[in-house]
């Protein structure tokens, strides 16, 4: 009769945990009676947390040991319920979660221990940067026998001697990879079995099916043999064990998730920023010449608009930063490259501005004199002197000089209406032609020289009258081969 009296009070148990399965946890208790020889499943499902403690199935027997004793522990008293405290958040980042697990234990126990374990699902593996349990009314113990410095083969844990009691915040891979983080304490015959949790996730985004798994044990390092006979004291506090499951609602998963873009999109900005000032302040310090102030005016131009950015390129610039909207279509993975890719190709070109600056422009024009000349039968006149040029480059090798005379009229607006003759060629007064290329120009200042008699100036002979003539030069300059 008192058998059934025991079974029917374990049954108890077990209802009573199922029944407090709320604000999106899961906590349940599993005993197994060796008077018996049998086994007691949870009526709760079993959630998927460490392989090292858990089945990987509901139907898989997996055995959690109750040792009787002749003071059963009322887990119905108001004094031990389930902690099932709403999860909170110490900071406005929404990055470090605390709550509570576990059963506050009035009694005492004998050679007893809790151990905490934190795993995350298999999508948040390194998003844990750090764990923490603080126990509540614990008082934790100096392990004595070696039984009692290390986890006892008892079944219970996968590796034995790998850690030891009292441990904190050891941190190892469960079976399926998954980082699990560990944490111990060693009671002796002290009361105490819960704890607060703290999770300090790092800066990644959570997803809708995200999931923190607690779980704890309540045990005893006490042997017990297979048919059933004890070692040790007769008062053995009962063990048990409980599962939380924290999901995206109690993450906050939102408003972390909208702090974690926003941290991304400060943070890029933050690391264009500081490339930004160290080639801003290398081209400042550049010396003259051929770097005068035109030039590298026109350097930090080019700067401003790669760090700037526009809505013409996405691929760079705060611009495209600012641009990812702060809502939950970019709360994953693609957004996160996207910005490491805008900070990439940003950094890319603003550490190249000096290398990849474009500039070309004729600096010094050469004076087309054709000097004073008597009239007579001739009609070609050559200039007073050598022609000098000077084109100012930057990264453009390969360009062409194109030039145009216009008509030549006196102050009276008479005509002369001339050709022009250069290398080899006659050209119309106004028609454009091909005066200096190259395809190996050096950055800074390129000297042209042509001989004064390669340009000529031909009048007919039939427009030829007293007077002093002017027109214009027109220069033209252009990227690229000719």
């Amino acid at each position: 009769m008192k058998s059934k009296l025991i079974l029917l009070f374990f049954s108890a148990v077990i209802f009573t945990v199922f029944n407090i399965d709320t604000i999106c946890t899961k906590a349940y208790v599993k005993y197994y009676n060796y008077s018996k020889d049998k086994l007691i499943k949870p009526y709760a499902a079993i959630n998927d947390l460490t392989r090292l403690r858990f089945p990987k199935d509901e139907n898989e027997e997996y055995y959690v040991t109750y040792h009787s004793t002749n003071n059963a522990y009322d887990f119905q008293s108001p004094k031990s319920p389930f902690s099932l405290v709403k999860p909170s958040f110490k900071d406005k980042n929404y990055d470090i979660l605390k709550y509570q697990m576990g059963v506050p234990m009035s009694k005492q126990g004998a050679r007893r221990y809790i151990e905490y374990r934190v795993k995350p699902s298999a999508d948040l593996n390194n998003a844990i940067s750090s764990f923490n349990i603080e126990p509540i009314g614990v008082k934790e113990s100096k392990p004595g026998t070696e039984n009692e410095k290390r986890y006892d083969n008892n079944g219970l844990n996968a590796n034995p001697h790998s850690y030891s009691l009292n441990d904190k915040d050891f941190k190892t891979q469960d079976s399926d990879g998954i980082n699990t983080y560990i944490s111990s304490s060693y009671l002796n015959n002290s009361n105490g079995g819960n704890a607060i949790v703290i999770v300090k996730l790092k800066d990644v985004f959570i997803n809708k099916s995200s999931k923190i798994y607690t779980y704890m044990i309540s045990n005893t390092l006490h042997i017990y043999r297979a048919n059933g006979q004890k070692n040790g004291s007769e008062s053995v506090y009962p063990t048990f064990e409980a599962l939380r499951l924290i999901n995206y609602d109690d993450l906050h998963g939102d408003e972390h998730n909208s702090y974690v873009l926003n941290q991304m999109k400060n943070n890029a900005k933050n690391k264009i920023n500081e490339a930004y000032d160290k080639m801003y302040n290398q081209i400042q310090n550049l010396n003259n010449p051929p770097y005068d102030d035109y030039v590298k005016s026109n350097m930090l131009s080019k700067l401003q608009a790669y760090k700037n950015g526009s809505s013409l390129d996405d691929s760079f610039g705060e611009y495209n930063i600012d641009s990812i909207k702060d809502t939950d279509s970019n709360y994953n993975d693609k957004t996160v490259k996207n910005i490491k890719n805008i900070v990439s190709n940003t950094i890319s070109k603003i550490q190249n501005t000096i290398n990849t600056f474009k500039y070309l422009k004729m600096v010094l024009v050469p004076n087309l004199d054709f000097g004073t000349h008597f009239i007579n039968q001739f009609n070609n006149f050559i200039l007073d002197k050598n022609l000098l040029s000077t084109v100012r480059s930057f990264n453009d090798k390969d360009y062409s000089i194109n030039l145009s005379i216009s008509n030549l009229k006196n102050n009276d607006g008479y005509r002369l209406n001339p050709i022009y003759s250069f290398d080899g060629n006659i050209y119309k007064y106004d028609e454009s032609f091909m005066y200096y290329n190259t395809s190996s120009s050096p950055n800074g200042d390129n000297e042209i020289i042509k001989n004064k008699d390669e340009l000529k100036l031909i009048v007919p002979v039939s427009r030829i009258k007293i007077g002093s003539y002017s027109g214009t030069a027109t220069w033209n300059i252009r990227k690229g081969p000719s």
